[in-house]
């Protein structure tokens, strides 16, 4: 199964999306602009949002020991976020041709070499193997919140799923400066809060 254009003898656009959703069921892999991996990432940009107000307030103002309710939650968002870097390495792409690549070994080995690290580190669930260490009753809650800061490295997703929808180049640089502002004052909100 090499890597080949599918979009040869295609006679229009709809033929095309036809042809590409067709090869990529067959070799098992998510189109990236698919009704299903929109939907997806916009559930993980929710995620994200969720970690990134829910981590810093923990760190600075919960006491005592971890509670049932927010570990379940943690638990959940790292599950889904695991769930993520898999359905990342079965995404296809747009190669430097144009082509939709949809050959899985190749699909892996983009994501390997480019996002793989820094979404594996941020997907892993750390507090909750902190809390299997310690112990649930022994768990210190702005410990736990301090394992949970890799989770925050997610943020990088949020431009990257955005611009992905948008296929316009003004659109998708509007998005990276309007993405690049948020980046700042959020950092700035947390250097403030500390």
């Amino acid at each position: 199964m090499g890597s080949a254009s599918v979009r040869v003898g295609a006679t229009s656009d709809d033929d095309a999306a036809m042809l590409d959703a067709a090869i990529a069921w067959r070799r098992r892999v998510l189109l990236p602009r698919s009704t299903a991996r929109d939907r997806w990432d916009w559930l993980q940009a929710a995620l994200v949002l969720y970690t990134t107000l829910t981590v810093p307030f923990d760190i600075c103002f919960r006491t005592g020991a971890v509670t049932t309710l927010a570990l379940v939650l943690d638990s959940i968002t790292a599950t889904i976020a695991l769930a993520d870097v898999l359905a990342n390495a079965r995404t296809a792409y747009v190669n430097g041709h144009g082509a939709l690549e949809t050959t899985p070994s190749l699909v892996w080995r983009r994501y390997r070499s480019g996002w793989f690290a820094a979404d594996l580190v941020s997907a892993m669930p750390w507090d909750v193997l902190v809390v299997a260490m310690l112990g649930l009753a022994a768990a210190d809650a702005q410990l736990v919140a301090l394992a949970r800061l890799p989770r925050l490295l997610r943020l990088s997703l949020i431009p990257r799923r955005i611009t992905r929808q948008f296929t316009a180049h003004a659109a998708a640089r509007t998005v990276r400066v309007s993405a690049l502002v948020g980046s700042w004052l959020v950092v700035a909100h947390w250097v403030c809060c500390f």
